[in-house]
């Protein structure tokens, strides 16, 4: 079966002295017999047995089994060969400890998939002389059980060769005729070859004595030459090892050191928890802290405005633009369960001048932030109650307005400043009726609302201040409450914007922040000439327009535009022109002489007669330049001279000066430019009067095309009120808070008011939380890694003894790896568990001692899946790469600790 020719084995000595342990060793072995290896110590007995067992390499010769080189076998070839053909007795017996007598000997048979049954096993034990002793551990029997138990564990495997290695040299001078006679009477069927340094048990019981010297065979006593056709070998069973197998292996092994196993668990969920929590901070994004802090507090609502970025020689500069109605129509579309109130520009505006006192505090709040149109679906969405007077209506004058019982518990505490009188407000009737001005807009106050305001929440600040950070978190939490809620808005009848912008009158007027420029070219004007911030469409024309080339029109092209005459700069000159108002001045008092001098004889004696004395033109000039009317020539006073005058110069001289005229809208640093013409001047007769309307008058494209521009809108913002579905809110708050667009949306309320006015601490702490969980992960790889290589390394012998039963590298991988698997199992069930428990103090903590609306940790599904991946992949890499290494020396070294 077995063939040795020339086979070499050398050893290399710490003084790398080489020791040739076998000497070209050649020998054939029989099928079955009892042959005996003897010789002295260090004559190389043993290096013969483990080269035939194939758990030491040789490194000259040839190795046949069966007729097949070895050279030839790789280390799973020769892993099959020990499971298959191979049973071990060794000296020290190498039993694993820790397990029992049972475990010990199915061991063996495990790797090879063959299921023992319980009869099986004790007609085995009976076999060797053992009683049933199957759930014993081996630390509590004597060196001859534990001897039978070596042989029953080589036994299982129903092996052809069994190797014996100084089988009695443990054991009492009885028990080692016991072992040898055992032994003798299976060698009938096997070949059992015993390596001994006792001639006399030899010669008793050998059918074969090879003599060892030197590592030379110095004698053989019956010299076997193999020269039949080889039988055929048992079928090669590969080592199968199944996790079920390994599963009871590894437990007890966990179970073995129970202090030091809960010591590795406890680190490990430390770290793993600090880990979770590190990637939880880390993690953080303002919308699903939004989202999940607004479900918390029930907060379903919140205000989208727009922001636009703009760069302005290399820096960058923010502004807030109003919201087209198209703008609202697609957002609507897209998040259509959404509830979308546009609220209007133009009611911004304090209304302290209406309180007698100004009881100011911490929680004063005396604004009105916009106004919004009433409608069913604002009353539904916003569950709104009027608690005195009426809804407002369109058909009063001056406009019903309604207010919010938040306003009116202002006024309440204040009072009501009617011109200097206070009027005691104790009950929202009180101010039904109550007359306000807006922006120089008159409103009555038709109704008060009652929209849901809880002020209970802020009691702790009304009077109170310090400098703790929970107290300034409310305080912006408040702010942001009045700025971005409902309460402090005006109520508009329904209908009040589509009225508005179809009047005949309506002129936009932009906040300062927006304004309209006209510049000549051309000419020796430095800058802009004049601003406004007031537009119109063509519907708004005046009367007594002056229009180039005399042609009056009903529309405007899309460049043209209509300017007042006070646009046209009073003292300057343009190009070669007289300054307009030395000009106008000239051609009026000229007129008027000329006027005068042509019919004062006509008027002569009437004049004389009004105006005793004698009279001559200068007189009657005087009295045109000054008489309200003329009862000499009716119509011709000063007004109508000077109306004459200015359609004559801007006729002549100033449709030619402006051909060439830039208009630029300004919107902070962000501005466009136009091309225009001027084709008309308007308010000729009100030249003198002050308070005349500086608005430019534009056709309907260029208007629209200076609207989108510019973003010149009736809409400041948008009240939305979300809906009940948890996945339309998420998709509705991600999409607007990760708006990349230009300009982009900004969602606020007072939960994402009190999350941006602590993101940066945020942003921070995650950056630096990010590194620390890293940290965490790395150490908890190490400490698990250094302690599975320190089990590993205490439990070498029990992986040799198991590469020696035939078990490969991936049989040992599964129990140590299982091992591995349960402290980082364990680690992760434990640090899910406290990751939870820590995550609810924490954000109980916020809400409750902090007084916050917040969820900043969110410790949850992701958290505890990345916990399980890291103890998982942890655990594997801990235990694979120090059995790899384990697994490159040979199944001998091992054991021996070599």
């Amino acid at each position: 079966m077995i063939t040795l020719k020339n086979l070499t084995k050398i050893y290399q000595s710490n003084n790398e002295h080489q020791v040739k342990a076998l000497c070209e060793v050649s020998l054939s072995l029989p099928t079955k017999g009892l042959i005996f290896v003897v010789g002295k110590s260090g004559s190389g007995k043993s290096t013969l047995l483990h080269v035939l067992g194939g758990l030491d390499s040789y490194d000259s010769g040839e190795m046949f089994v069966n007729h097949k080189s070895t050279t030839t076998f790789s280390n799973k070839d020769f892993d099959h060969y020990r499971n298959t053909s191979i049973g071990f007795i060794f000296q020290e017996y190498n039993l694993i400890e820790s397990l029992t007598v049972k475990e010990n000997i199915l061991m063996a048979s495990n790797l090879q998939n063959n299921k023992i049954s319980n009869d099986q096993l004790v007609s085995l034990l009976n076999q060797v002389d053992l009683d049933d002793i199957t759930n014993r551990m081996p630390n509590k029997l004597s060196g001859g059980q534990r001897q039978r138990i070596a042989i029953a564990r080589a036994l299982i495997k129903n092996p052809q060769i069994i190797l014996a290695d100084e089988p009695t040299g443990s054991i009492d001078h009885e028990t080692g005729i016991q072992i040898l006679d055992l032994l003798k009477l299976l060698s009938k069927d096997k070949l059992i070859i015993v390596v001994s340094h006792d001639m006399e048990y030899a010669q008793k019981y050998a059918d074969r004595i090879i003599e060892l010297k030197d590592g030379h065979i110095i004698s053989d006593s019956s010299p076997y030459h193999d020269n039949k056709k080889p039988l055929n070998s048992q079928t090669e069973i590969k080592s199968h090892f199944s996790i079920k197998n390994a599963l009871p292996f590894a437990f007890k092994d966990f179970l073995a050191k129970p202090l030091r196993i809960f010591i590795m668990i406890f680190i490990l969920t430390v770290s793993f928890v600090l880990f979770g929590l590190s990637h939880t901070i880390s993690q953080y994004r303002i919308e699903h802290a939004a989202l999940q802090s607004m479900n918390l507090a029930d907060i379903d609502y919140g205000s989208l405005n727009q922001i636009y970025t703009v760069d302005v020689l290399g820096s960058t500069y923010q502004m807030y633009p109003y919201i087209s109605s198209e703008k609202i129509t697609q957002l609507q579309l897209v998040y259509a369960n959404q509830n979308l109130f546009p609220v209007y520009s133009g009611f911004d505006q304090s209304y302290r001048n209406y309180l007698y006192e100004s009881y100011t505090s911490n929680y004063s709040f005396e604004e009105f932030t916009g106004a919004i149109e009433l409608s069913d679906e604002l009353i539904d969405s916003f569950e709104l109650n009027l608690i005195a007077g009426s809804f407002p209506t369109m058909t009063n004058n001056p406009l019903e307005i309604a207010i919010s019982k938040r306003i009116y518990e202002v006024f309440k505490t204040n009072g009501f400043n009617s011109d200097g009188v206070k009027i005691n407000i104790t009950s929202p009737i009180d101010m039904v009726n109550k007359s306000i001005s807006i922006n120089g807009k008159n409103y009555k106050i038709s109704g008060i609302i009652d929209t849901n305001y809880d002020d209970s929440r802020y009691q702790s600040i009304y009077d109170y201040s310090d400098n703790s950070v929970s107290y300034d978190i409310l305080k912006n939490e408040l702010k942001c409450l009045d700025l971005y809620s409902i309460h402090n808005l005006i109520f508009l009848p329904s209908g009040y914007q589509d009225d508005l912008i179809n009047h005949p009158s309506r002129v936009s007027t932009y906040d300062g922040s927006i304004d309209f420029r006209l510049y000549l070219e051309k000419s020796e004007l430095n800058g802009h000439y004049y601003t406004t911030n007031q537009l119109s469409i063509l519907k708004t024309i005046p009367t007594d327009i002056i229009w180039k080339d005399g042609v009056e029109k009903t529309s405007l092209s899309d460049n043209e535009i209509i300017i007042p005459i006070n646009m046209i700069p009073n003292n300057l000159q343009i190009n070669d022109l007289t300054p307009f108002q030395d000009a106008l001045y000239q051609h009026v008092t000229d007129s008027i002489e000329t006027f005068a001098i042509q019919h004062f004889d006509e008027i002569k004696d009437s004049f004389d007669a009004n105006f005793p004395g004698t009279n001559t033109y200068q007189d009657y000039i005087y009295y045109i330049n000054n008489a309200v009317e003329n009862v000499f020539h009716e119509g011709y006073t000063y007004n109508y001279f000077l109306h004459q005058s200015t359609q004559e110069i801007i006729s002549k001289d100033y449709f030619t000066a402006f051909e060439s005229i830039i208009l630029q809208g300004i919107q902070m640093v962000y501005s466009k430019t136009y091309n225009v013409e001027v084709v008309g001047f308007y308010n000729v007769t009100d030249f003198r009067n002050t308070s005349s309307q500086d608005v430019i008058i534009l056709s309907n494209i260029l208007y629209s095309t200076i609207s989108n521009d510019l973003f010149l809108y009736d809409v400041s913002r948008i009240m939305v009120k979300m809906d009940n579905n948890h996945q339309d809110n998420s998709s509705f708050i991600t999409h607007v808070l990760n708006d990349s667009s230009n300009p982009s949306w900004i969602f606020t309320n007072e939960v994402i008011g009190t999350l941006d006015y602590i993101d940066d601490l945020l942003d921070q702490v995650s950056i630096f939380t990010l590194y620390i969980g890293l940290l965490f992960a790395v150490f908890s790889s190490l400490l698990l890694y250094g302690y599975i290589s320190i089990v590993i390394g205490n439990r070498e012998k029990d992986i040799g003894i198991l590469r020696a039963l035939g078990a490969r590298k991936l049989d040992v991988m599964k129990i140590f790896v299982l091992e591995s698997l349960f402290i980082g199992f364990s680690a992760f069930i434990f640090a899910s568990i406290f990751g939870l428990l820590i995550n609810f103090w924490i954000n109980h903590l916020l809400i409750n001692q902090y007084n916050l609306i917040l969820t900043i940790l969110d410790f949850g599904m992701k958290q505890i899946i990345l916990i399980f991946i890291i103890s998982m992949v942890v655990s594997m890499i801990s235990s694979v790469f120090p059995l790899y290494r384990l697994s490159l020396r040979k199944p001998i070294d091992v054991i021996k600790g070599i």
